[in-house]
C-alpha cells in the first residue's frame, strides 16, 4: 500500500509569460517528459511542485503562484505542454 499523496505541478512558459497548474496527480513522469521535449525544441518551459501548504490543491497553488508572479497569466491545464 502506498502512502503517496496527490500533488499538483506548476508549468511555466517563460516565452509567453503563462503558467498553469496540472493535477492533482500521483506521478509526474509524463509531464516531465513533455516539458523536456518542449525544452529540446527550444522553448523556455519548466515545471515544479509548489510548497507543501498548497501541494495538493489546484486553486490554492494557482493563487499562491500568481501572487508571487503577478505578471504571468494563468492558462488552463494542458495548454502549455
Amino acid at each position: 500500500m502506498s502512502n503517496m499523496q496527490p500533488f499538483v505541478v506548476i508549468v511555466v512558459d517563460h516565452d509567453k509569460q503563462h503558467f498553469c497548474v496540472e493535477g492533482p496527480m500521483l506521478d509526474d513522469n509524463l509531464l516531465n517528459d513533455l516539458v523536456d521535449e518542449a525544452q529540446k525544441e527550444g522553448r523556455q518551459v519548466n515545471c515544479h511542485t509548489p510548497g507543501s501548504d498548497v501541494l495538493g490543491n489546484v486553486e490554492s497553488a494557482a493563487e499562491s503562484y500568481q501572487g508571487s508572479f503577478p505578471d504571468l497569466k494563468r492558462v488552463s491545464a494542458g495548454a502549455i505542454v
